[in-house]
């Protein structure tokens, strides 16, 4: 639902009041929010901001990139990171200033906003009438070696999943393969810098990918299945074992193969990628005890081994940063509210018997996830009702945050 207006009475007087998207009041007359006091929350203060004219100008709240009037938030990224015109918005050049500020409602996207890899600023009108939605499928925002600056704006919505480890077919004895990790479900900053002032980040989510299940079928030679993929990637994950052969490793994000099956010498699962679960071990399909599965990346879960004959399970792949994830670079974060945030990790795929079970991958940072390396500054950090399925219960390892503690 948007923004709309209604009337709060005042005694004998009426006075007309904004109900933003992040679900906070405003009052136009005053450009204040003293109502807030009423709900127990403290009143925003809000700058002078001063945009440059060269600015592009976002002035509607579509999401196509068209010839009709009007520039969209796409468009205006797509100009920003191309240097050339795109829809109705002009080119862009260098470092770029994309203004909000004219426009109010929700952006409901269409698919993942383009990666960032230039410098672009995008700018909203404080106390945030504009919600920016993943409207529960995408990620919202991706930084891949550029610098995004964000102020007053609320990001919501953005759902990431990993991709699920392949399973086994009917008929033959094939190991499962590791899930896919989930990165940020608002914002994945891979790489670069990161600064947000003002911003409200509600009801994002990431959660793992879910580890293949075995397949029991006849006795002979099979191969295993292939690891699942990153979230809002394109990168497969490892390929699993021929016949004999060891399931292969994961990249970064992607599952590991599951191993082949065979009656003599099967193979081991793939090693999972970080965030990605390890493939599972293949069958000894003569009988006995299978080789061992591949080993979870960083959070991701362990496949499972082969035994009695029947091949293993992978492992689930890890749920990181349910709003934000932030694997390397610089992150600022300025009077950022998170609430309603989630990260989980995907479940294990089954395995025939459980001499060494496929395991889960893990859920860490419901709000945010900063991983080591990463530069972190968090001032005025206000969190809420965030959960992480694998929250340690420390000052930095916690339902809403992992990495940092918060002051």
């Amino acid at each position: 639902m948007g923004p709309f207006w209604r009337q709060a009475l005042r005694g004998a007087a009426t006075t007309t009041l904004l109900l933003l998207a992040g679900g906070c009041l405003y009052n136009p007359e005053t450009e204040s929010t003293p109502e807030l006091s009423l709900l127990g929350i403290s009143a925003v203060t809000c700058p002078e901001v001063s945009i440059d004219s060269a600015a592009i100008q976002v002035t509607g709240t579509g999401d196509s990139i068209a010839t009709d009037g009007v520039v969209t938030l796409r468009e205006a990224i797509t100009a920003a990171e191309t240097d050339a015109a795109s829809g109705d918005a002009p080119a862009g050049n260098g470092a770029d200033v994309i203004d909000l500020t004219a426009v109010t409602g929700i952006i409901s996207l269409s698919a993942s906003l383009p990666s960032i890899t230039t410098q672009i600023s995008l700018i909203g009108y404080c106390p945030s009438p504009l919600a920016i939605s993943g409207a529960s499928l995408y990620r919202l925002l991706h930084v891949s070696g550029g610098n995004l600056s964000v102020q007053d704006v609320v990001l919501q919505d953005g759902i990431i999943t990993g991709g699920a480890g392949d399973t086994g077919g009917a008929g033959l004895r094939i190991a499962g393969a590791g899930g896919g990790g989930a990165f940020g479900g608002a914002i994945f900053l891979e790489s670069g810098t990161l600064s947000l002032t003002r911003v409200r980040l509600t009801n994002n989510a990431a959660t793992g990918g879910a580890g293949g299940t075995y397949s029991f079928g006849a006795g002979g030679t099979a191969t295993g299945r292939d690891g699942g993929g990153p979230a809002g990637g394109t990168a497969v994950g490892g390929a699993g074992g021929v016949n004999t052969g060891v399931g292969q490793a994961g990249g970064f994000g992607t599952g590991g193969g599951g191993g082949g099956s065979d009656s003599s010498s099967p193979g081991a699962g793939g090693a999972g990628g970080f965030g990605a679960g390890g493939g599972a071990g293949g069958a000894l399909t003569s009988g006995g005890s299978g080789p061992a599965g591949g080993t979870g990346g960083s959070f991701g879960g362990d496949g499972g081994q082969g035994c009695c004959s029947g091949p293993g399970g992978g492992g689930g792949g890890a749920g990181l940063g349910g709003a934000i994830m932030a694997y390397s670079g610089t992150i600022t974060l300025t009077e950022v509210v998170f609430t309603g945030n989630s990260a989980a990790g995907g479940s294990a795929g089954s395995s025939y018997c459980c001499y060494v079970d496929a395991s889960n991958g893990q859920g860490k940072g419901g709000a945010l996830f900063v991983n080591t390396g990463v530069v972190a500054s968090a001032t005025a950090v206000t969190v809420s009702s965030n959960s992480a399925s694998d929250a340690a219960g420390t000052s930095s390892d916690n339902n809403d945050t992992y990495g940092i503690s918060l002051p």
